[in-house]
């Protein structure tokens, strides 16, 4: 089962987890197992038990980036709940106003397209003599497989680096899993728009374009961490002109109470070198 969320204001969908059980309850795991299409039980009081196979839930939203702190606390990262989430961080520009409009021969194209693409989805769909949908498996093709086994060892690798910033790591565990998605989909998409691709086959060109979408959505994620993260930090930036270790000192005398995982996001290093910076200063006697 698939539903769609909708909310012009993002922050008061998580704001309004477990609100009818007091601030407690299971709205944000059911949200986290819903992720990986797990099977969810929706409790409510007064109510029977709904049992949902295979959960998927799609929400979309804005937020600004002064309140993004209600979305990317601690909890939501620990949880892994903001690694989660595909972000847009378009650059600011002036809205303009236009005389043009789309033509009705454009909407009523996208309408058919939609609706087409919907239904030949639908009619691959098969079902079991007790209703319950088969799964239908698609493979790599001998070249995608290969390319995948090569992109895996690129995420291990930098799971593993020291150079990566810990805020990033977790972002980047889920991109394996967003890469195999975006591939599913572009590659249905071909093959249903009569591209060369088999449906069943998902082919290196749609590997390749899903690692490419992924990289994207990973670059947004930096790019809201950099602007609406850790503002207590003001608009202090690091230098060029100095080493990693000397920014964080400059960093540490600007704002002595900065925090180890605040420091490791603000100069994009893991929290192990901050630990290492701040330990060697110590022992040099400057902070």
């Amino acid at each position: 089962l698939g539903v769609g969320i909708f909310r012009d204001e993002i922050r008061s969908w998580v704001l309004d987890m477990g609100v009818y059980k007091g601030g407690g309850g299971s709205d944000k795991n059911n949200y986290l197992e819903a992720y990986d299409g797990a099977t969810m039980d929706v409790n409510r009081s007064g109510a029977p038990n709904i049992i949902v196979p295979n959960a998927t839930i799609s929400v979309l939203g804005g937020i600004q980036p002064d309140i993004f702190e209600h979305i990317r606390t601690d909890d939501n990262e620990s949880s892994g709940f903001t690694d989660r989430i595909l972000y847009l961080f378009p650059e600011k520009s002036k809205p303009k106003a236009g005389a043009k409009e789309m033509s009705q021969d454009l909407l009523d194209w996208y309408d058919t397209t939609i609706q087409s693409f919907y239904d030949s989805t639908m009619s691959l769909i098969e079902r079991d003599d007790a209703g319950v949908v088969i799964p239908r498996v698609s493979h790599f093709t001998t070249e995608a497989k290969r390319e995948w086994l090569t992109m895996s060892e690129s995420f291990a690798s930098r799971i593993d680096s020291d150079d990566v910033p810990t805020h990033i790591k977790g972002y980047i565990a889920k991109s394996k899993g967003r890469v195999l998605r975006f591939a599913l989909i572009i590659n249905t998409l071909n093959s249903m728009a009569g591209g060369s691709e088999s449906i069943d086959a998902i082919s290196l060109e749609s590997l390749k374009k899903a690692k490419r979408l992924s990289d994207y959505f990973e670059a947004m994620n930096i790019k809201t961490i950099e602007e609406a993260r850790n503002r207590d930090t003001g608009t202090w930036k690091a230098s060029l002109s100095k080493t990693p270790k000397e920014n964080y000192l400059s960093l540490v005398k600007r704002n002595p109470k900065i925090t180890i995982k605040a420091a490791a996001d603000k100069l994009g290093k893991s929290d192990r070198t901050i630990v290492n910076y701040k330990a060697e200063l110590k022992k040099e006697g400057k902070i």
